[in-house]
């Protein structure tokens, strides 16, 4: 869904959605050649959004207020957007997250991870092996926070559960 011209995925990839991570001169050398259909850019960069290509809408873009908080900014781009929290996805990559049989994961996960926790997953995308660590609850309470404040759609049931 957008993508970030500046920043990495996590904050808008916290909530589901899948996002790209670009760097600024990839976004000022969009064109819709380039720039994959269904996508948006996400960016803080002013000049950007006076390029012909983003004003004549040919390539949507947001601007994204560059003085607001992560938290202030996630909620700002689901109220803008009016995007719903959907199931996690890799917060590194924003990649979908396939469940691993923790059998298979006993060498690789640490020792009090294994331990405590039942259920782990893979990134599809970056290969990064996640499981609800002790900072799970508090992730998913602060996002519901955020989605609830923005206006829109709660996480529907989580499948990571």
């Amino acid at each position: 869904m957008p993508i970030p011209a500046r920043n990495k995925p996590r904050p808008v990839g916290a909530t589901g959605h899948e996002v790209a991570a670009g760097r600024l001169g990839q976004a000022r050398r969009a064109t819709t050649h380039l720039f994959p259909p269904g996508r948006m850019i996400l960016s803080s960069d002013g000049p950007l959004f006076d390029r012909n290509i983003i004003k004549s809408g040919r390539i949507r873009a947001l601007y994204v207020p560059q003085q607001l908080s992560k938290l202030q900014r996630l909620k700002f781009v689901l109220a803008e957007l009016d995007l719903p929290l959907c199931q996690p996805r890799c917060m590194a990559c924003g990649g979908e997250l396939t469940e691993v049989p923790k059998h298979e994961v006993m060498d690789e996960a640490p020792p009090l991870a294994y331990r405590n926790c039942e259920k782990f997953w893979r990134c599809s995308r970056c290969g990064k092996l996640l499981w609800h660590g002790t900072h799970w609850q508090k992730i998913t309470r602060r996002l519901d926070e955020v989605a609830r404040e923005a206006g829109t759609p709660g996480r529907p049931p989580d499948r990571t559960q």
